[in-house]
Formats: C-alpha cells, sequence, structure tokens
C-alpha cells in the first residue's frame, strides 16, 4: 500500500517536472553558435543561440541573426501560438573574395561588409566628391579646347594686323588656360584612381581574421518580453 501510495504521489510530481523541462515557444539553433538572435514582432527577444523563446507567440516576427565574421541573416515566420520544432539558422561566413567583389563594383561597400563603416563611409563620400570634381574638371577642359579653337579660327578669319595681333595674345592666353584644364582633370583622374586600387587592396590584403575573443564570449545578454502581460528580463552570461 506504501509503494502504491508513493508512486502515486510522486510520478505526477516527476511528471509535471518533465513537462516544465520541455522548451515551449520557438528554439534558435544556428551554425556555428553563439550568434546574436532578435525576435521582432508584437513582443521582443534578443539572446544568443541556442536560444529558446520560451513563450507561446502568436503573429508575424521578424527573426535576425548575427555574428562576427558572418553575414547577417534574416527571416519573418508567422507563429500561431503552438510549440514548434527548432529553427536552424547557417550563418554564411565573410571571405575575402566577397570583400573584395564589393570594393570593386563600388568603393567601400568591402569596408562596410567588414564591419569598418568609418573606413567604409569615408571612401565612399571621397570617392563620390572625387568622381564629380574629375566630371566638372571634364566639363572645363572641353569648355577650354572649345574656346582655344574659336580664337584660332577668329585669328585665321581677321584682316587687320591689330585684330591678328590682339587674338594671337588671346589665342596663347586660351591654350594655357586649356593646358591647365587638362592638368586639373588628369590629376583628378589619377587620384580617384588611386583611392579606387586603394580599396581593392585594402579589402584584399587586410583582410581580419574575425576571432571570437573572451570579450565576445563573456558578454551579458538581456532578453526582455511579456508573460501574461506582466514585463519580464532575463539575463544570460555564457562562460
Amino acid at each position: 500500500m506504501r509503494k502504491i501510495l508513493f508512486t502515486l504521489v510522486i510520478f505526477p510530481f516527476l511528471f509535471s517536472l518533465s513537462l516544465a523541462s520541455e522548451p515551449q515557444g520557438i528554439t534558435v539553433n544556428s551554425i556555428p553558435p553563439g550568434a546574436t538572435v532578435y525576435v521582432e514582432g508584437e513582443h521582443t527577444f534578443v539572446g544568443k543561440t541556442p536560444f529558446n523563446v520560451p513563450y507561446l507567440l502568436v503573429g508575424t516576427y521578424k527573426i535576425t541573426a548575427s555574428k562576427r565574421g558572418y553575414e547577417n541573416w534574416s527571416q519573418r515566420v508567422n507563429l500561431v501560438g503552438k510549440r514548434s520544432g527548432p529553427l536552424l539558422i547557417r550563418l554564411s561566413p565573410k571571405t575575402r573574395f566577397k570583400a573584395t567583389l564589393r570594393s570593386t563594383l563600388f568603393p567601400g561597400w568591402g569596408q562596410h561588409y567588414l564591419n569598418k563603416s568609418f573606413k567604409g563611409g569615408m571612401i565612399s563620400l571621397t570617392m563620390i566628391g572625387l568622381t564629380l570634381s574629375s566630371i566638372v574638371a571634364d566639363a572645363q577642359y572641353d569648355r577650354a579646347v572649345d574656346s582655344y579653337k574659336q580664337t584660332l579660327r577668329d585669328y585665321d578669319a581677321a584682316k587687320r594686323v591689330e585684330e591678328r595681333s590682339a587674338l594671337r595674345l588671346k589665342a596663347l592666353d586660351r591654350e594655357d588656360k586649356a593646358d591647365d584644364a587638362y592638368n586639373r582633370r588628369n590629376t583628378l583622374l589619377w587620384v580617384t584612381g588611386a583611392l579606387w586600387a586603394y580599396n581593392i587592396l585594402d579589402a584584399l590584403i587586410f583582410f581580419p581574421s574575425f576571432q571570437q575573443g573572451e570579450y565576445d564570449l563573456g558578454t551579458p545578454v538581456i532578453s526582455g518580453g511579456l508573460k501574461k502581460g506582466v514585463p519580464m528580463l532575463r539575463l544570460t552570461i555564457n562562460f
């Protein structure tokens, strides 16, 4: 009788513990693990994989994941208030080739890709400024050449000696201005090309190692959410 009573008392207790230990809501895993995950919708949660949102959520949620050395990942999921299977995220590693290709297509893009946002922004802005300046300088050179050629035509058409003498001096002045515009345009083109080449070599040669340090491993993560209308916070520290 004692054995039967003991079983009747202990079994429901163990069964309730097993149910409580099962993960509820949605579980997010990643390859590699340790990615920072944001679950954003009616409520917002943040944590590091493997990460479990212990609430049954309803609605469309945007799940994003990021990890140093890997490309960001994002996906929208529809949750219906039931426990679902784990979501596995495969993060693509950042590569030297992708960084170099981006810098080749648009200067500074490769640096943004490698988390060098300040350097990438400076390169992009400088490149835009140099490109616009080169376009303006090229237009000024074309106008200077046209002005010089027109002065030569006026000189050839002039009949009087005094007029031809004045137009000759004017043609020499126009020629000097055309030469200055030519040199200014070429200088800007050379500087623009040099910056473009530097931007590519920077992404190609100085590719970071992206090694995960102790700071990244030990950074605490605070998860927030609501349970039955009550705000809740959870602190997670990885060792």
